[in-house]
């Protein structure tokens, strides 16, 4: 609603939100009518997934240059894939993305290396990495002399959430021309959640960016 509210200097002309979960898309689209009755025309709310819903707006934004975008991601639970990142190359979009780090990567990486395979799954797709490139870059393994003869110990690195930010940071580089500098988010126990961070092939952007990962967000 925040963003629906903004009018000064002025006001978006196309404003698109998804959302997978059926119960908030329909609290947000109440929200619209009730609040924002006067911008219906111009809202538009899919109860469905991003990776999908990515597709489309990839295709109207390369078939109508005129449009610059503002987006937001927040890939809650990891649901938005690499490959739906890959596909904004090129387009005139500034976007901020909310990397759950430390909520999603980290929880998801076992210590023994042992992960389940649909965890393993959502991990390659959200990351863009192999299986094997996941391992060799979280993961260190020992090759340990027992008694019982030859033995292998796996161990997940003590820095892997930093890890899983400077990975994805650079590969947001490889799709975009600027990437700002990462906001921190963290717990009341002071462990990383998240990072926050903005994306642009227009420098000028990123640099506002950076001011406000530097100082603005916690006034915000």
């Amino acid at each position: 609603s925040r963003v629906l509210a903004i009018s000064n200097p002025r006001e978006f002309d196309i404003y698109r939100f998804v959302e997978l979960n059926k119960n908030k898309a329909d609290e947000l689209q109440k929200v619209i009518e009730n609040k924002f009755s006067a911008k219906t025309n111009k809202i538009r709310v899919y109860q469905n997934d991003f990776n999908e819903v990515i597709t489309q707006m990839e295709t109207f934004l390369r078939n109508n240059g005129k449009y610059k975008t503002l987006a937001f991601i927040d890939p809650f639970g990891m649901e938005v894939n690499w490959s739906s990142i890959e596909m904004l190359k090129g387009l005139s979009i500034d976007m901020w993305i909310l990397v759950p780090t430390g909520m999603g990567v980290n929880r998801l990486l076992k210590n023994n290396g042992d992960i389940e395979e649909t965890w393993l799954a959502k991990l390659q797709n959200f990351l863009g990495l192999s299986e094997e490139e996941i391992r060799n870059t979280f993961y260190t393994t020992e090759k340990v002399l027992t008694l019982f003869g030859e033995s292998i110990f796996v161990q997940k690195q003590e820095d892997a959430i930093e890890k899983a930010h400077t990975l994805y940071k650079k590969k947001l580089e490889t799709i975009f021309k600027h990437v700002s500098c990462s906001y921190v988010m963290r717990n009341s126990n002071n462990s990383i959640l998240y990072h926050f961070l903005l994306v642009s092939n227009n420098e000028t952007a990123v640099k506002i960016g950076n001011y406000i990962v530097g100082n603005g967000i916690s006034k915000l």
